[in-house]
């Protein structure tokens, strides 16, 4: 803590001080003559302090500034004492009976600590609860039990991290990955019954002692900064596993790689497989040791210390929650952040694989014509994926339109606390307790993810919004066409419908997702808020945006494969539907009231048509993961089993609406099975066609090296090789 020093009192102390000391060392010297001073003389507070020994301790420092702390300690230091037993043999005071009587008593004992301790915080903001404890507890008679078991676990577990992965390594010393995770796995619990009963024994004070409004502020100013030093025990922990853990491995596998390169080098061939095969070893080690001090590092993340962080500041956060998600300009700025980007790629998908390449497809059949559009649509549609819109959505971050973003189950729905307080005195949960807890609160979460997956597409909602902006667009513009002089019919129009259909789509089921929220325990919890401003430059995101869509559309990977030639083959399904509407429609023609009315129906059904096993299809990569299957059979699993639990919905089970959805999700399976099957076989073949491409490959290359190894032919003549003839005559 930084003191500032007056300019005055410590300054004449000092100098007195000094004074004194040279008169005591000279004592033959003579007396010094009174200068004339125009400082002002020392009030009777500074001659005070001036007579004062200069202070030893940080409290007797924090003292000098403020003088309530003296009083404070003494309050403090008659609790400690009032823990022993009272000694008859001497006069025993009020104040020591009194301290006595709060000591029998522990939910008193912690009020009157709580309130010392509140009242020394409010003493400097800039105090923090291990300074303010260290103020308290200097030279007392010892130390003030509260019952919450502690035993130094935070410190502990760094000093363990330090001894175990720091570097440099002793020699001979061998790093278990698991090991850290083991630590872990002991001191995290513990902390967290720690926390939670401190937390619980503040709630306790709170709610069942007697207290005014002053001491109430003190109580709860204790209980924030105590909140404060449970979060920067968490970071601190996470900035150990990074600073040490992470740091060993990352040099240790940079230092592998580089003995790989050197290994590889080698000239002869003996040493050099050796050398390899000992350097690849190493390699591959200290990336299984990386990845399981990744891991830690996530564990710490969704361990029982985060669930009793969570819990200790969970009216807090929600408040942050609902201001971020409050107000008609908070949802104007998520609408744009969703809209722009959505409309800005439905009008280039519209410009570049549709009015672009339909007119020169049009001399082909409706199948080859349908292919070579999805074709078209599949590639347009993955570059706009991977790049156009993760790109507009940072350039709108950069102005303040920020998308929403998934709030984490465990930040609103905490697990279940590991110990409380009853009456002051603590007490842990054991196995079934603990048990019986979670379960309440495992259904909890599970319906708060089932109200989050609501108004995304793949849920009833989600494409109900799809189908009806999208095709209300094209409706409208066709409407327009018929009805009006305008030029509905040319690109313009076109780039302007699927803009703003594609822009409202988007739009509204991000205001659907902002507004969505989960009752649960008396409280509304929102599902979604909006992101927090990035930290990065905007040209650094760009970079990332761009990395990122490299890698999504590399075409060696196998995901990347099955990305696009799922859209293709969907895509041409939708272009199938398209297009034989589009020729309906044209048959129909526009001569009568009717026939128009007719038509403007069929646009709307067509431009349904079109989206529909488009966006089943989108949907099938996700499902496949969650299904831990192929996306054929996961589709396979949306016809037979449309209602299991990890299959995303926007509906509560057992319920007439999921009844509905379930229904929904059978149709969107019947569109899936054709296309994945496609993509499942298609990448069969691939696949083999590549691994033999491969192996060809490296049987060449090994017939390569193998006759560049091969000894040089003998020279019958001379009865050598012609190498060494030519050395010779050399």
């Amino acid at each position: 803590m930084e003191i500032i020093r007056s300019s005055t009192g410590p300054q004449t102390t000092t100098a007195l001080s000094a004074t004194t000391r040279e008169q005591l060392q000279r004592p033959d010297a003579r007396p010094a003559r009174a200068k004339p001073s125009n400082q002002p003389p020392l009030t009777t507070q500074q001659r005070l302090q001036a007579q004062q020994p200069p202070p030893r301790s940080q409290a007797q420092l924090f003292e000098t500034l403020h003088p309530e702390l003296r009083s404070l300690r003494a309050e403090f230091a008659r609790l400690v004492q009032g823990q022993r037993p009272l000694n008859f043999s001497r006069p025993i005071t009020p104040q020591a009976r009194d301290a006595q009587r709060i000591a029998q008593d522990p939910l008193q004992l912690n009020r009157q600590r709580m309130i010392l301790e509140g009242r020394v915080l409010l003493l400097d903001p800039q105090l923090d609860f291990e300074r303010m404890s260290t103020l308290l507890h200097a030279d007392q008679p010892g130390q003030l039990t509260t019952g919450i078991p502690y035993g130094d676990s935070v410190e502990h577990l760094l000093g363990e991290i330090d001894r175990h992965y720091s570097q440099p390594m002793p020699a001979g010393q061998a790093v278990c990955g698991e090991g850290l995770q083991a630590l872990l796995d002991i001191a995290l619990p513990r902390i967290a019954r720690h926390l939670d009963g401190q937390a619980a024994l503040y709630n306790e004070v709170l709610e069942h002692c007697s207290l005014n409004a002053e001491e109430r502020r003190q109580v709860i100013a204790g209980r924030e900064a105590f909140q404060a030093l449970a979060q920067r025990w968490s970071a601190d922990i996470k900035e150990r596993i990074l600073a040490t853990c992470q740091a060993l491995a990352d040099a240790s596998l940079q230092a592998a790689e580089r003995d790989l390169r050197r290994a590889r080098k080698m000239p002869d061939k003996a040493e050099r497989d050796t050398q390899t095969a000992h350097a690849k070893a190493q390699v591959e080690q200290w990336r299984q040791v990386q990845a399981h001090f990744q891991d830690a590092f996530a564990s710490v993340h969704d361990s029982a210390l985060q669930d009793s962080l969570y819990r200790m500041d969970l009216e807090q956060h929600l408040q942050t929650l609902d201001e971020q998600n409050r107000g008609l300009f908070t949802s104007a700025q998520v609408f744009i952040a969703a809209a722009i980007p959505q409309g800005l790629a439905s009008c280039l998908q519209f410009v570049l694989a549709r009015a672009y390449v339909d007119p020169r497809l049009s001399l082909f059949d409706l199948a080859r014509q349908s292919a070579a559009s999805g074709a078209a649509v599949g590639a347009v549609h993955e570059t706009l994926d991977n790049f156009i819109k993760p790109a507009a959505r940072e350039m709108l971050a950069s102005v303040g339109a920020h998308e929403l973003r998934k709030v984490d189950p465990r930040e609103v729905i905490p697990g279940p606390h590991r110990a409380t307080t009853e009456g002051g005195r603590y007490r842990e949960f054991n196995d079934a307790e603990l048990q019986a807890a979670s379960q309440p609160l495992e259904q909890a979460r599970k319906g708060f993810i089932n109200a989050q997956q609501d108004y995304y597409n793949g849920t009833l909602m989600g494409d109900g919004i799809t189908f009806a902006t999208q095709g209300g667009a094209q409706v409208v513009r066709r409407l327009l066409e018929l009805t009006t002089t305008l030029p509905a019919a040319g690109v313009a129009a076109g780039m302007a419908s699927s803009f703003m259909g594609g822009a409202a789509m988007s739009g509204l089921q991000a205001l659907g997702q902002q507004n969505k929220h989960f009752d649960h325990d008396g409280r509304s919890l929102p599902t979604h808020v909006p992101e927090r401003p990035p930290e990065a430059n905007l040209d650094a995101r760009l970079a990332s945006v761009w990395n990122k869509g490299l890698s999504s559309a590399d075409p060696r990977l196998p995901s990347s494969r099955e990305a696009y030639t799922s859209k293709v083959y969907s895509a041409s399904a939708a272009m199938m539907f398209f297009n034989g509407m589009g020729k309906a429609i044209s048959r129909v023609g526009v001569d009568t009231t009717a026939a128009k009315a007719g038509s403007v129906l069929m646009t709307g059904i067509q431009a349904v048509g079109f989206l529909a096993p488009f966006y089943a299809n989108k949907q099938s990569r996700d499902e496949a993961r969650l299904d831990d299957s192929s996306r054929f059979a996961s589709a396979v699993e949306n016809i037979r089993y449309p209602d299991r639990e990890h299959l995303p919905h926007g509906t509560r089970p057992a319920t007439s609406a999921r009844t509905v959805e379930n229904g929904y999700h059978r149709l969107r399976g019947l569109q899936q099975a054709l296309p994945q099957a496609g993509v499942v076989a298609t990448e069969a073949l691939v696949s083999k066609t590549l691994s033999g491409l491969a192996s060809l490959g490296e049987q060449v290359a090994r017939q390569v090296n193998a006759r560049r190894e091969r000894p040089a032919p003998a020279d019958i003549e001379m009865g050598e090789n012609v190498a060494g003839q030519r050395e010779r005559e050399n």
